[in-house]
């Protein structure tokens, strides 16, 4: 059930202007191999894939500002899952798969390169497990 607009917080990553729902959009449709429900690309993200990369999210996806996707030979693929949010200024430099699983929250400025885990706060370079949550 979601809250009516009187109620709703105005604040919230939930609440897109039209300008921002757009540019999500777009960008979703040009980039993403697959793409869920309810995502949310900021407009400063970029994305370096070379032809036949594969890059899919899940529903609830939020990619903060300035985050970069490179993705280079020999594996191409990147897969990020459910409700996960991308913090600002993230590197994801992809040579092997990369997986991100459900209800992930990646802080700011990490550098990745390998699997994280369900239910989980990641950062530092190179990004790691900082807590586990549920």
């Amino acid at each position: 059930m979601r809250p009516s607009a009187a109620t709703r917080d105005k604040g919230s990553y939930g609440n897109l202007g039209r300008l921002q729902l757009l540019i999500s959009t777009y960008r979703a449709l040009r980039r993403l191999s697959r793409a869920g429900a309810d995502i949310l690309i900021k407009r400063m993200a970029k994305f370096r894939l070379a032809e036949g990369a594969v890059l899919e999210v899940g529903y609830h996806f939020i990619i903060q500002d300035f985050p970069l996707f490179q993705l280079t030979l020999p594996s191409l693929k990147v897969y990020i899952e459910n409700n996960t949010v991308i913090g600002r200024r993230n590197i994801i430099i992809e040579k092997n798969l990369i997986h991100i699983d459900n209800y992930v929250l990646i802080g700011a400025n990490p550098l990745f390169v390998s699997e994280i885990l369900d239910y989980v706060i990641a950062a530092c370079i190179p990004a790691r497990t900082v807590k586990y949550c549920e």
